[in-house]
């Protein structure tokens, strides 16, 4: 008999109730299995319910997912970079596979650093 927290090719979930959209199921990798990790970078300044949305699905796509809080030079910002990364622990405390992190340099850099497959970018129809 299969266990139901073991999905297709026997690879680990687990429900994650706490989901404000009454739960959902985390990938966990087994061992040898590759992560699949994403980046959503942006200032976030503040962070906003779209932002949050996009961070909500894309955690339910990835196995990890790094949301990097970016400085950009070209911006005065409204708040710290320490306080936008501190907002953003606080808005994703309830999702176990999302990690904030602060980013300075490239994108590309940062997300070769980290083992990312995907850079997750949300769409604004102005």
């Amino acid at each position: 008999m299969v266990s139901p927290n073991l999905g297709k090719f026997g690879v680990l979930k687990q429900f994650a109730p706490s989901h404000p959209q009454g739960g959902h199921w985390v990938h966990y990798p087994l061992m040898g299995e590759q992560v699949r990790r994403a980046v959503y970078p942006g200032s976030f300044d503040p962070p906003t319910m779209g932002h949050l949305d996009i961070i909500q699905r894309a955690a339910r796509l990835f196995d990890e997912l790094i949301v990097a809080v970016a400085v950009n030079s070209q911006k005065q910002p409204l708040f710290s970079l320490d306080e936008r990364v501190q907002m953003l622990r606080e808005c994703c405390a309830h999702l176990p596979n999302v990690r904030i992190a602060s980013l300075e340099g490239l994108l590309a850099r940062f997300a070769q650093q980290v083992g990312a497959c995907a850079i997750v970018r949300g769409l604004r129809a102005v």
